[in-house]
């Protein structure tokens, strides 16, 4: 996946979400636009953070959080009510998905 192009990427991610969300191909299109958007930002600031990919400081974390809040709204304006709901909980259960998977490491 890391050697495939942000625009690539975010097709991918939002031919998914279609098939989730049964987005119009108006709504696809703009989802792509600003997938394609969050990809480019998160690698340039992979690059900038150099070869560890861990937040180091509060300014980082804060630019981070920042780019996740304004990728929410904007997705609020592209979905309808209905569809944002569903996005959350899709978002919402993938997310504990994966952790589940890493198991307890704290012991």
């Amino acid at each position: 996946m890391k050697d495939l192009s942000a625009s690539e990427l975010a097709a991918l991610q939002s031919k998914r979400m279609t098939l989730v969300l049964d987005l119009t191909d108006a709504q696809q299109g703009q989802v792509s636009e600003l997938l394609t958007k969050q990809i480019e930002a998160r690698r340039e600031a992979r690059k900038s953070a150099g070869d560890s990919t861990r937040l180091r400081n509060y300014a980082d974390m804060n630019s981070r959080l920042d780019r996740q809040i304004a990728f929410k709204r904007s997705l609020q304006e592209i979905l309808t009510e209905a569809q944002y709901e569903q996005w959350q909980k899709y978002h919402a259960d993938r997310r504990g998905h994966r952790h589940s998977k890493r198991g307890n490491r704290r012991g």
